[in-house]
């Protein structure tokens, strides 16, 4: 529940399979290779609502704390 105390519920539930290259990356560069996808893919919604992201991992801190990014997640 949010704090005006309505219930909060899933809008989309995502899959995306990942071609033979992707399926190679690691882990790390699947979860920023899906979070960048669903970006694009929800872009219009997310201009106009708030949005969270729920996950095991946290994935996005990572990448603001590393000082440089190289390669696949820099892009």
């Amino acid at each position: 529940h949010d704090k005006t105390g309505r219930k909060k519920h899933a809008m989309y539930f995502l899959s995306k399979k990942f071609t033979e290259c992707e399926s190679r990356y690691t882990t790390f560069e699947k979860t920023c290779c899906a979070l960048a996808w669903a970006a694009r893919f929800l872009r219009q919604y997310m201009l106009t609502h708030t949005t969270m992201l729920i996950s095991k991992t946290d994935p996005i801190k990572y990448i603001f704390e590393k000082p440089a990014l190289t390669g696949k997640i820099a892009r």
